[in-house]
Formats: C-alpha cells, sequence, structure tokens
C-alpha cells in the first residue's frame, strides 16, 4: 500500500475521556487573585491614611513602646499624621548621637506630652525649641519620649532604657491627673494600662514588679497580640478591623459580653442577656464621636463643650435625666466608692504599713476625706495614699540619681488638666477624694525635700477664663492652641534652669 495515501493519523482524543481540571492550579490562581486584591486594599488604605490606628508594640520590661518605623493617622481628637522612626522617635532626621555644640532636652510623660493630636511642629516641644533657640547660642534639641499611658515608673525605666542614649542634658518630666495612683495598678483589657507595678514598702527598698506584664503576656489576649504582631505593624486592613472592634467595645454591650462569653460562658450569656435588653435611652456611637474631633470615651457625650465648639450630644443627653435618675446615679456612684474603699481596707498588706504623708511631702497634708466609711476603710486609705506617696517620691528619686550620674539635670513640671479647670459632666475631678492641685501639692512637697525644681502649669492655667480654657482642649487632650499656649507658660522656666545648670556646669 502507498504510504502516500494513508489517512493521517487522529490526535483529537477520544469522546468521555476530557483531562480532569487542575485544582490545585485553580485554588492556586484564586489565591493569587485574593493576594493582590488585599494588597490593591492595602495601597488604596495607605494613599487615604486609613487603618494606621495601631501604634503600640509590647515590650517585657515597660510593658508598651511605639511601635518602629510606623505611620500613625490621628483622628479621635484632632487630626495628625506621625511617622516613628527606627527608635518609636516621632522628631523628623533625628539622630541617637547627639550633634556637637547642641543641647539637648528630654521630655517624659504620656498622652499629654506625645501629642498625637496635633502635627509634631505644632506641638508644644517643638514650639518650645523653636522660642530657646531663637534667644539662645547654642543649638537646642527638644525630644519627646512621652507615651500614651505611661505611668511614672515606666518613664523611670524608660529613661535608663532609652533616654539616656541621646545624652540629654536636661530632663523634664512632666507630672499628669492621677499619675500619682498609676504607679500600682493592675492591668486591664486597654493595652495604654499594660504596665509594671512599682512599691516602696517602709523599711523596705524600692521593687519593680514585671510579673503584671509576665501574666498579661501570657493571657489568651497577650497571646493572640504576641501571635498579630507583624500584621499590628504592618497591615492596615488589620488596623481597621482593630479600629472597628476599638469602636464595638465602646458601644455595643453585645460585643463586651461575647469577649466575656469566650473566656468566661457563664458569665458571658448573663452578659448577653442584659445587653439584649431594651433601653430606656441611648448615646451616640464611639464611631460618630471619633470622626468628630472628640473624645473616643463615652463619658465625651455629657462634656458641654468641644474645644471651643458646643456639644450637641451633651445637651441632648443631660436633658433626658431626670431629678429621680440623676439622684439614682450619685446613689449608685457613692456605693461604687464605699467598695472601693473597704476593698483597699481588705486588700491593704499590713495596717502597720499606715503612713504619715507629711513624713514625705513636708508641711503639706491631704485633706481630709470625706466621713462616709467606716474606720476600717478609712485606715485602709490611709495606708494606699501612704503607700503610693512614699512609691513616687522614691521614684523621683531614683530619677534624680541617674539624671545626676549621666550629667542631666532633673526637672519637673505639673501639665493642665481639663477637668480640673473645666470641669465636665460625668468626668470625675477628685480620686480617692484627692483633687489634681492637692496631687501636685504633694509632688512638689516631694520634690522640694529632694531639691527637684518644679513648676505648676495648672495653677498659671487657673487665671484664664473658662472660655478660653475650653479653647485649650479637645476633650481631655491640648488642641494647637494649648499646646502654643502651654510651650510659652513653661518656657521661662525652662529658660532659667537651662542658664542655672550651664553656669554651674561651664
Amino acid at each position: 500500500m502507498n504510504t502516500l495515501t494513508q489517512p493521517p493519523k487522529s490526535t483529537t482524543p477520544p469522546i468521555g475521556k476530557n483531562k480532569k481540571p487542575n485544582k490545585l492550579a485553580w485554588l492556586g490562581q484564586v489565591l493569587v487573585w485574593q493576594v493582590i486584591a488585599l494588597l490593591l486594599v492595602e495601597l488604596m488604605l495607605s494613599w487615604a491614611g486609613l487603618g494606621e490606628e495601631e501604634m503600640f508594640a509590647l515590650d517585657a520590661e515597660l510593658g508598651t513602646k511605639h511601635m518602629s518605623n510606623k505611620h500613625i493617622t490621628w483622628r479621635s481628637e484632632g487630626f495628625a499624621r506621625s511617622y516613628f522612626d527606627a527608635n518609636g522617635m516621632r522628631e523628623p532626621n533625628l539622630t541617637i548621637a547627639k550633634p556637637q555644640g547642641t543641647y539637648r532636652i528630654a521630655m517624659l510623660g504620656d498622652s499629654m506630652v506625645e501629642g498625637l493630636q496635633v502635627p509634631v511642629e505644632k506641638s508644644f516641644g517643638q514650639i518650645l525649641q523653636e522660642d530657646i533657640n531663637q534667644s539662645n547660642h547654642n543649638k537646642v534639641q527638644v525630644l519627646n519620649f512621652g507615651t500614651s499611658g505611661y505611668s511614672t515608673a515606666q518613664e523611670y525605666l524608660q529613661l535608663k532604657k532609652q533616654v539616656f542614649k541621646y545624652q540629654p542634658d536636661i530632663v523634664i518630666a512632666f507630672y499628669n491627673s492621677r499619675d500619682i495612683f498609676e504607679n500600682w495598678s493592675s492591668p486591664d483589657e486597654t493595652i495604654t494600662n499594660l504596665r509594671p507595678n512599682a512599691l516602696h514598702l517602709p523599711g523596705a527598698n524600692l521593687v519593680i514588679d514585671y510579673s503584671p506584664v509576665l501574666a498579661w503576656s501570657r493571657s489568651a489576649r497577650g497571646k493572640f497580640m504576641i501571635a498579630t504582631a507583624w500584621l499590628r505593624q504592618h497591615s492596615r486592613v488589620w488596623g481597621l478591623a482593630t479600629a472597628a472592634q476599638t469602636e464595638w467595645s465602646y458601644a455595643s454591650p453585645f460585643y463586651r459580653a461575647f469577649c466575656t462569653f469566650l473566656g468566661n460562658p457563664k458569665r458571658g450569656i448573663k452578659e448577653m442577656t442584659e445587653a439584649l435588653k431594651p433601653k430606656a435611652e441611648s448615646q451616640p456611637s464611639f464611631n460618630i464621636l471619633k470622626f468628630e474631633n472628640t473624645d473616643p470615651t463615652h463619658m465625651a457625650t455629657a462634656n458641654t463643650t468641644i474645644g471651643e465648639h458646643p456639644n450637641p450630644w451633651a445637651s441632648a443627653l443631660m436633658a433626658k435625666k431626670s431629678k429621680q435618675e440623676q439622684a439614682d446615679d450619685k446613689q449608685s456612684s457613692d456605693k461604687q466608692a464605699k467598695d472601693k474603699y473597704d476593698m483597699l481596707n481588705s486588700a491593704a498588706p499590713n495596717k502597720a504599713l499606715r503612713s504619715d504623708t507629711k513624713e514625705i511631702t513636708g508641711d503639706q497634708t491631704l485633706a481630709p476625706a470625706k466621713p462616709v466609711y467606716s474606720k476600717e476603710a478609712q485606715a485602709g486609705r490611709n495606708n494606699y495614699i501612704g503607700l503610693i506617696t512614699r512609691t513616687q517620691a522614691s521614684l523621683y528619686a531614683e530619677m534624680l540619681k541617674e539624671c545626676t550620674a549621666h550629667k542631666a539635670k532633673l526637672i519637673v513640671i505639673a501639665l493642665p488638666s481639663r477637668p480640673t479647670l473645666s470641669p465636665m459632666p460625668c468626668v470625675e475631678t477628685e480620686f480617692f477624694h484627692i483633687s489634681y492641685p492637692q496631687e501636685i501639692e504633694m509632688i512638689s512637697g516631694m520634690l522640694g525635700k529632694l531639691g527637684i525644681p518644679v513648676f505648676d502649669s495648672e495653677k498659671a492655667a487657673t487665671t484664664i477664663p473658662k472660655d478660653e480654657v475650653n479653647k485649650l482642649f479637645y476633650s481631655m487632650h491640648l488642641t494647637p492652641a494649648g499646646h502654643e499656649y502651654l510651650a510659652r507658660s513653661i518656657s521661662p522656666f525652662v529658660h532659667a534652669q537651662m542658664h542655672q545648670a550651664q553656669s554651674s556646669n561651664p
């Protein structure tokens, strides 16, 4: 047979024998497109400055610290975009090594000093730096180490761990309302309250206890935070989820009950049942408050003003409260306060530890507590106040010793407080029946005995009319006008301390 006449062989597969689809290849394509979609969302969020709320890294000693190489966009009070460098510092082009001929001032404090509510160039530290440089032959740098939620104990640890690397010539420890109470407090679900404890018992040395941080890191929430550290640092999608979680934790009792259920099902079911019951009244959600330049706490709904603006929710909320409801609220508040004092008495390490605060604060004495508590509760209160006062004094003494060893001068400045200068509904102006001015008197007595200069910017602000005071604050933190005022207020004091330090160390 002639091969040229042979029909060509068919390459078509037989009918019924179609090639099976590759499921792995299909799954791979789906995953690739999902990754691409997520990257596009991340780029869009980055361009819009959304999802940049995460700012804290966990630290075994300090509890928390600023993330490094991190963009932050702040919206809860004011609006500002910031960048934390490799060392968690906000000032641009800052080097650890001190430039030749430069005089450095380091600032320690909490969120009031941190000042994320305003752009860095409008923060009081940078305004102070500009003011000093205009009248000083040396180049002055003001370095802001302020971190949200920091106690004096954390500032002392931060001073040793981070601040001295920058070779400061002056260290300013800023005191804020209730700082004296935060050195001995247990951590909770709020990450800014994660901190080590400090305690100085009579006849013993000052002790820094890291066990609260260690215990928290071993908890379910702590392990989750550690496991998601990379996402918290890099993902804006995760940042949005965190912001939503924060919104729900403030605005949704059901969400809080669900979180309780995960750790304690019995208690969680009970809280869910309560959360589902109809409420007589409601308040604006945290989300509304967050993006309207107000305080992100539920108490902000009762503020009469927000900066220089009237709070439209406050009057409506307060008008709904009848006299009977207000009386019920007061009765409930008094009961909670009494329970707190009774708890203190039962939890006091030893009644023999009761100390006279006059021993620490010089001539300053505490105003007596309101006579509504038992003698036992009053004894517990005195015991507690004595312990925290002794601890605060010891922390300042240790900070002074460290500064002296590093040839730096330590000074203390008390910050102005909105609740005291312009009291707001639903915001306490006293803690354990101690007002902020009394706190300042207490620490001034301590600092006087230690020879540490102190300036009371709270007292200086009492001469400002209330309407003007409101312009200095958003809800709890400073507006740009507030930062400007604080810088001008403390500048003469800082100038004087600089000249005194330079004259004693030519």
